[in-house]
């Protein structure tokens, strides 16, 4: 039942105002639960997560996958993380046999000594060899150091293991836990 006549309860205006929620609001949406340790420790259940947390992935794919928050990338309400990512798909595929046989076209028609032909076919075989190489090694830079791509991960499916304090930070969770003691008083 809603009790406040301000906010409403209709699927498409909520669904209008959580998908085009600006940037502050997006952050404190975007918010993590803490671990059992750092609960006990600071009295909060969840905070708004943030660039430089330590976290793990407790469900999906990832799961038990720990890492350093690299980016809150608030546009597409996910996080990235630095050790959890996935090879680029590019279709970049290189045939190896394409240099080796390029001198293949020298035919019958032509009236080569057998040294002469023997000489030219080992210096075309060295030296398209060499670009083989050349191009073997600049195509494995790219594919295996250049094409691993974050993995978008919900803030809601991992779980804060170290947090990145300052002074804001300590005046939240201060905040956090003086309100939830105060409300375990007034249970009492």
């Amino acid at each position: 039942m809603k009790f406040n006549p301000n906010v409403t309860s209709s699927r498409r205006k909520t669904r209008k105002a959580h998908f085009s929620a600006p940037s502050s609001e997006r952050r404190k949406i975007m918010s993590s639960p803490l671990s059992n340790e750092l609960k006990k420790q600071h009295n909060c259940r969840a905070i708004p997560i943030r660039k430089e947390d330590e976290v793990r992935v407790v469900r999906g794919t990832f799961k038990g996958k720990e890492g350093k928050v690299v980016q809150v990338y608030r546009k597409k309400w996910v996080i990235h993380i630095d050790k959890v990512v996935r090879d680029k798909v590019n279709g970049t595929i290189y045939d190896f046999r394409l240099f080796f046989f390029c001198f293949r076209s020298f035919g019958s028609d032509y009236d080569f000594d057998l040294l002469y032909m023997l000489t030219l076919t080992i210096f075309f075989f060295f030296f398209f060899f060499v670009i083989n190489i050349i191009i073997i090694i600049t195509i494995y830079i790219y594919i295996y150091i250049g094409a691993s791509v974050q993995v978008g991960i919900d803030p809601s499916k991992v779980v804060i293991t170290k947090l990145k304090m300052d002074k804001s930070r300590k005046a939240i969770l201060e905040r956090k836990g003086s309100s939830a003691d105060a409300q375990m008083e007034s249970a009492d």
